[in-house]
Parts: C-alpha cells; structure tokens; sequence
C-alpha cells in the first residue's frame, strides 16, 4: 500500500462530506426559496455570526442616556434627510411639505427609574 493512501482516504472522506453538506443546503435553500426568514437564518448560519446580543457599555446612567437619545435622534434626521432627496429627485412639489425643525435635545435632568 503507497504512503500517501490513508491521507488520500482521509481527504475523499473530508470531500464528501462537504459534498454532501452542499447538497443539503442547495436543497434546503431549493425547498425554502421563497420564505425570506428561512434564508436569512440560512445567510446568518453560513456567515457565522452569533446570536450574542452585545450590549452598550458605559459607567454612567446619564452618559448611556445621551447615546441612546443621540442614536435615534441621528436617525430621524437621516430618514428625513433621505425624504427630502428623495423628493427633489422625483421632482415633487416640496412647497406642500413643511419643514421640520431639527432635532437638538440633551437630556441634562436625567433621573434613574426604579422598578
């Protein structure tokens, strides 16, 4: 029996397993071609990311307070910033809308909730 014979098995045995792996997905992506939430987790399997749920750090209420607030703040403006291209790319009548002030809120008299 040559030297290379067991390594050669090994890796047949390796690529059949992947080979069969493949078939499984192809006809699990095949069998669930039309349900979106089926293929994301397929996606997300594939991509190998985590369901971890990582949460913000911050040794401060007020300081965690003032980042969320500025997240979705930051936000809004970004989706009415988008609106507004939106509406001068399809050529709307933009004088109809009113305009919206900005958003500039710190949230200074922060207090803690207690259960």
């Amino acid at each position: 029996m040559p030297r290379f014979a067991p390594k050669a098995l090994f890796w047949e045995t390796i690529i059949l397993g992947i080979q069969i792996n493949f078939m499984k997905l192809k006809n699990k992506i095949a069998s669930d071609g039309r349900d979106q939430k089926s293929l994301y987790k397929i996606t997300k399997h594939l991509m190998g990311a985590s369901n971890e749920v990582v949460l913000p750090s911050s040794t401060s209420s007020k300081h965690l307070a003032q980042d969320f607030s500025n997240f979705f703040i930051n936000k809004v403006e970004g989706i009415r910033n988008d609106i507004k291209t939106q509406n001068s790319l399809s050529n709307m009548n933009t004088n109809v809308l009113t305009p919206f002030s900005p958003l500039a809120t710190n949230m200074m008299d922060f207090v803690p909730v207690s259960e």
